[in-house]
């Protein structure tokens, strides 16, 4: 595993020590485990990996991708960030612990760009009974709705500004973006994208019961940049939403 050391006010240093590859789920899940590819299929993988693993949140998962970017030439040559990248051969979607929620009264409007949008920011955190409660090899997707309430936590509620695909030009605590540039035009060919889901057409999470939808990670193919990939911080899908590709980063988190 690489190592991080990360700044967190009010909290001193912490290390997180991530791996440099995604784990794929479905070849980290049990047998006779039913696959949907989603956010809930990589709790329940990560659960049952050993050592204390766990998911990056968002902000994690941004520090990584500045410190891996940081002088290289692309982001396919940074070896953390190539599975995003087919660099690994496969592309990659990779969740993070973190989620968006959003209020049904705020959906499926003609948003433009830069409009400012209420969410709540969502954290998942696995106490460790209930993660050998999902652990155990009885423990079904359909379990996930005993322990939804458990898990995730409230960190923050804030705006949002409404994008779709718009270079991300600051980033806050929680690796969620602030400021974002006006159009989707820029020099660096690795620079990051905002993407939220267009008109915010979310349907509720059935687990969770909430519009929630997963901060993860995946590349773009810039129109200015055919023969190279873009990285955006993908909010689109929400976490019962298939995706065959889905990944995770495992991490071990110290003081």
């Amino acid at each position: 595993m690489k190592v991080l050391k990360m700044h967190t006010d009010g909290l001193g240093t912490r290390t997180l020590h991530y791996s440099p590859g995604l784990a794929r789920v479905v070849d980290r899940l049990p047998d006779g485990y039913h696959y949907a590819g989603d956010f809930y299929d990589a709790v329940k993988a990560v659960c049952c990996m050993e050592n204390g693993v766990s998911l990056t949140d968002s902000d994690e998962e941004h520090h990584i991708y500045l410190q891996e970017s940081r002088g290289a030439g692309s982001l396919r040559e940074a070896e953390a960030l190539g599975d995003y990248l087919c660099a690994g051969g496969w592309y990659a979607f990779g969740v993070t612990r973190t989620a968006l929620r959003f209020s049904r009264a705020d959906l499926m409007k003609p948003y433009q760009t830069g409009d400012e949008i209420p969410v709540e920011i969502i954290v998942t955190e696995i106490p460790e009974d209930v993660r050998r409660q999902i652990a155990d090899p009885k423990f079904t997707r359909d379990n996930f709705r005993d322990v939804v309430g458990r898990i995730n936590r409230k960190v923050a509620e804030r705006t949002i500004k409404y994008a779709r695909g718009e270079v991300i030009a600051e980033v806050d605590r929680l690796g969620i973006w602030t400021e974002i540039m006006p159009g989707t035009a820029h020099e660096e060919p690795y620079a990051l994208h905002a993407w939220l889901r267009e008109g915010l057409s979310i349907s509720k999470d059935p687990i969770s019961g909430e519009y929630d939808v997963v901060v993860g990670r995946r590349h773009r193919t810039h129109r200015m940049y055919p023969d190279k990939k873009c990285l955006s911080i993908d909010a689109t899908s929400r976490r019962t939403h298939s995706e065959l590709w889905v990944g995770f980063r495992p991490v071990i988190r110290s003081v």
